[in-house]
C-alpha cells in the first residue's frame, strides 16, 4: 500500500543508498503508472574516509578508484551521483517530503545516518521504510537480505508489504540519529561494519582477513574463484569492487603472489609463502 505523509496528497520523493534498489523501485512505480522522484545516491559510505571538508570530492574519488581497479570506467556512477546529490539539495530547498529506505546493512544504514544530518534543521516531513534483513515467506521459506536493499526485486516490494513500514520522523528523530553520523565522522576510519547491530569505525585491513581465508601458499586461484568463495563463505554485503582493490594492495605489498591471466578476472593468486 503506498502512502504519504505531507498532507497534501503528494507522494514523497523515494531516497534509497542502492542503485540496484533505486531502478527496482522505478520500475515498480511504472508498472503501477505511477509517476515518482527517486533519489539514488551510491554513495558507498560504509567505505573511505568521510570528514565533512570535502565530502563530494572524496566520494568521486573512491568511486573512481574502485572502478579503476576493477578494469570499469567510473563515468556513469559518477554522473549518477552527482546529478542525484544537486537534486536531492534542490529537493530540500523547494520544500519537498522524503521517504528514505535503508536496511541495518553498513552501506545502507550509514546512508540513513547521514541523510538525518542532511534534514536534521530542515522544516521537510521525513519518512522512513526500515527494512528487515530477514523476512518469512507464505511458503514457509526465508528470504535473507544480504545484499540489503539490492536483494529486493520489484515483485517483492508488494510481497514483503514494504510500504506499511513507513514511518514518520519528526526533527527530534532525525536529529538523535544525526549524531551517530557525527560520531563515525569523528573516528574517519575507511571502513564501517555493523556489528550486534551497532556500528563501529574499522581500520583499512578489516574485510583482508576473509580474502586470506579463501586462500594457501600451496594453490593458485582465479579472481574469479577467489571472489566466489569469500561471497559463498561471508556475504556481507561488500562490493566486489572493494574485494579488488584490496588484493591490488596486497599484491603490492608482497602478500600475494600472482600470475598474469588473459583477462583480469582470469589473474591466479595465492600466499606469499614464509
Amino acid at each position: 500500500m503506498l502512502t504519504n505523509n505531507t498532507g497534501d496528497g503528494a507522494m514523497p520523493v523515494d531516497v534509497t543508498f542502492n542503485a540496484s534498489f533505486g531502478y527496482q523501485l522505478r520500475w515498480y512505480y511504472r508498472e503501477k503508472r505511477l509517476k515518482q522522484r527517486i533519489i539514488m545516491l551510491p554513495l558507498m559510505l560504509d567505505l573511505g574516509r568521510i570528514k565533512a571538508a570535502n565530502f563530494t570530492r572524496n566520494r568521486l574519488l573512491l568511486v573512481k578508484k574502485l572502478f579503476q581497479e576493477s578494469g570499469d570506467t567510473a563515468d556513469e556512477e559518477i554522473q549518477v551521483i552527482q546529478d542525484n546529490l544537486s537534486y536531492f539539495k534542490t529537493m530540500i530547498q523547494s520544500g519537498a517530503s522524503f521517504r528514505i529506505w535503508w536496511t541495518k546493512s553498513a552501506a545502507d544504514y550509514c546512508g540513513f545516518l547521514w541523510a538525518c544530518d542532511q534534514l536534521k534543521n530542515v522544516e521537510n516531513q521525513v519518512s522512513q521504510v526500515a527494512v528487515p534483513i530477514v523476512h518469512p515467506r507464505t511458503n514457509r521459506s526465508l528470504l535473507i537480505l544480504n545484499d540489503g536493499l539490492g536483494g529486493i526485486s520489484c515483485d517483492q516490494i508488494d510481497e514483503l508489504d514494504l510500504f506499511r513500514k513507513q514511518v514518520a520522523m519528526p526533527k527530534t528523530i532525525r536529529e538523535a540519529y544525526s549524531y551517530g553520523w557525527r560520531d563515525l565522522q569523528d573516528h574517519n576510519q575507511p571502513i564501517r561494519v555493523l556489528i550486534n547491530d551497532r556500528l563501529t569505525s574499522q581500520p583499512i585491513t578489516f574485510y583482508d582477513q576473509f580474502i586470506y581465508q579463501q586462500l594457501s601458499e600451496k594453490r593458485f586461484v582465479t579472481l574469479t574463484q577467489l571472489l566466489s568463495k569469500i561471497f559463498e563463505n561471508t556475504n556481507f554485503g561488500i562490493s566486489e569492487k572493494w574485494y579488488l582493490y584490496r588484493i591490488a594492495q596486497l599484491i603490492e605489498k608482497g602478500n600475494l603472489v600472482t600470475k598474469r591471466g588473459k583477462t583480469l578476472m582470469k589473474t591466479q593468486v595465492r600466499l606469499k609463502a614464509h
